[in-house]
């Protein structure tokens, strides 16, 4: 089995969204500048004062797209790699926009079988150690 496989696209209206979304995405993320101390976006923390797995996510994705690379990390680990796959995502929509051809890149499913679970265990212990920062910091 390949790991990248090139097909033809019939439909390319799913490409001109992933690109259109993804390019708002990028340049309000460089242009926005969100504070430690503005507007509490999570509802999950406004209700419970206590971060949720994604909080920082914003903030993370905002310093990324400025060249702000440890800054990304120390908000969100994930947000570096988030803007990395939205990055990957946004080319891949250009090359089917422009070349009528999609890359797709295959996992088999013993990767994903392996992956997924690694990564919800990733995310599971940056919340818990988020949630035991908060509280022990009050």
């Amino acid at each position: 089995m390949r790991l990248i496989q090139v097909q033809p696209v019939n439909d390319r209206t799913q490409s001109w969204t992933i690109f259109a979304i993804l390019t708002v995405v990028m340049v309000v993320a460089y242009f926005w500048h969100p504070n430690d101390q503005g507007i509490v976006l999570c509802y999950f923390r406004y209700l419970t004062g206590l971060p949720c797995a994604g909080c920082g996510l914003t903030r993370s994705l905002s310093a990324f797209a400025k060249g702000q690379f440890l800054t990304s990390f120390q908000y969100h680990p994930f947000g570096p790699l988030v803007f990395l796959i939205g990055i990957g995502l946004w080319l891949r929509a250009i090359v089917e926009l422009f070349n009528q051809k999609t890359v797709t890149i295959v996992l088999s499913e013993k990767t994903k079988r392996r992956l997924i679970p690694l990564f919800i265990i990733f995310i599971i212990s940056f919340w818990a150690y988020r949630i035991i920062d908060t509280l022990s910091h009050r």
